[in-house]
């Protein structure tokens, strides 16, 4: 009987340890809030992107580099008014950039970064950019909902209703089912278009900055561009 005990305990050591490494992959994916984004960055800022120089593959970006100039620095290791993005390959949650087709101005994100080994910097693996957009009376908004970020009860009371204007504010329905439409409407309180949906919720800028947490620049040295 005694190979037999330890044949079983062995399955069940090893059946323990799957499921342990399965929640630990879990959580390791799962979106975190902004104070964890930023705590685990080395640069958050407000940035709009400027100029993309990617090579493509069947129309998919496989690495480059992304400029953008910097319009609100939250954490910066030395002052700087541009910052360049590079990213390579293909990852789950690779950092590419789309410019804003359609628009007179290019989109802006509030950008979590990491700085590699060579002084590079990329996107944070966690959540690289929230999309930020403006309303009809010029204000900055973090859209919402955003695919990488999680909300506590105090970030989701922050959020708020909007009329946006701009990159970032609309969301294509070409290809999108009826169902799955109706479904967004419903769960994110967006608007019908004629061919797309309209963000309608989200976070002024403002109001997200205390929800990052500590280690950020204090406000009186913090420089807007418009």
């Amino acid at each position: 009987m005694k190979p037999f005990r330890t044949l079983l305990a062995a399955i069940l050591i090893t059946a323990s340890l799957a499921a342990w490494a399965e929640d630990e992959e879990t959580l390791l994916k799962a979106p975190l809030t902004p104070e964890q984004l930023a705590a685990s960055s080395d640069v958050v800022v407000l940035a709009q992107l400027e100029h993309l120089d990617y090579e493509y593959r069947r129309e998919i970006p496989v690495g480059g580099e992304a400029w953008f100039d910097i319009l609100i620095p939250y954490k910066v290791p030395s002052a700087m008014d541009r910052i360049q993005v590079t990213e390579e390959g293909l990852h789950d949650k690779e950092c590419y950039f789309q410019r804003a087709e359609g628009w007179h101005e290019e989109p802006r994100f509030l950008l979590f970064l990491i700085r590699d080994e060579d002084g590079e910097y990329r996107g944070n693996p966690a959540g690289c950019a929230l999309h930020v957009v403006t309303t009809d009376d010029s204000r900055y908004v973090v859209r919402w909902p955003q695919e990488l970020l999680n909300l506590d009860e105090e970030g989701m009371d922050r959020i708020g209703e909007f009329r946006f204007v701009g990159p970032g504010a609309r969301m294509s329905t070409d290809g999108m089912t009826n169902i799955r439409r109706e479904e967004l409407i419903e769960e994110y309180s967006m608007r019908e278009g004629e061919d797309y949906l309209v963000y309608t919720r989200g976070i002024e800028l403002s109001e997200f900055r205390p929800l990052m947490g500590e280690g950020l620049i204090s406000e009186d040295r913090q420089s807007r561009r418009p």
